[in-house]
């Protein structure tokens, strides 16, 4: 993972989304806040909420340009409350990939509005995901069950070793990378071995 800053929502989320979402759970004439799911008013948004979070998995941390509304406190664990309107409050998304949603279910991640980045690093060459235990001691949990999916899950190190090996082979820039596999960007200033003999002549004179 790394840090996320929240980004602003959509325009029109607050009545179309939210506004919508807290009148479908106050109905009269139903349980709604009770219901299995949430009624998701979400999804005609999906476009813009990876817009919003540059299309980069919150979890994954690449370029998924068909992700899904994570919500990070999920319904489960609203469901009936008062704090049931969370399903619709913008400060509660996150971009998945669909996958890593369905999988997490109700388990606790980290949020990446509050990771560092020196939380974790992606080691190469073997491109799994470690925690550098810089972290808080509360957050041990949620890094564990994080790290269950996406240390060397093997949908993640597919798309890993792709980047890595289109960065070698000069088909995709280290600036590309940066942009759709930040991780990896950030793993191949930190093993300079592995960058291209151009790159690292920009490492080293503080371009890079």
């Amino acid at each position: 993972m790394r840090h996320v800053d929240p980004p602003d929502a959509p325009w029109g989320w607050q009545t179309h989304v939210l506004k919508a979402g807290r009148a479908w759970l106050n109905d009269p004439a139903a349980d709604n806040r009770n219901a299995k799911d949430a009624k998701p008013f979400w999804n005609d948004y999906r476009d813009e909420i990876g817009e919003a979070f540059g299309y980069i998995c919150c979890y994954t941390v690449v370029y998924i340009a068909n992700g899904e509304a994570d919500h990070f406190i999920p319904w489960a664990g609203v469901r009936g409350s008062r704090k049931a309107h969370l399903a619709y409050q913008w400060s509660n998304i996150r971009y998945s990939d669909g996958w890593i949603n369905k999988s997490k279910g109700s388990s606790t991640f980290p949020d990446p509005f509050v990771v560092q980045d020196d939380w974790f690093e992606l080691r190469l060459p073997d491109l799994e995901l470690y925690a550098t235990g810089k972290h808080p001691p509360d957050q041990d949990g949620a890094i564990q069950n994080l790290l269950k999916r996406v240390k060397d899950d093997t949908r993640v190190m597919k798309t890993r070793r792709a980047y890595f090996r289109q960065y070698k082979e000069g088909i995709r820039p280290i600036e590309l990378v940066d942009r759709e596999a930040p991780l990896l960007g950030r793993a191949l200033r930190a093993h300079p071995d592995e960058l291209l003999p151009a790159d690292l002549l920009r490492l080293q004179a503080g371009t890079l």
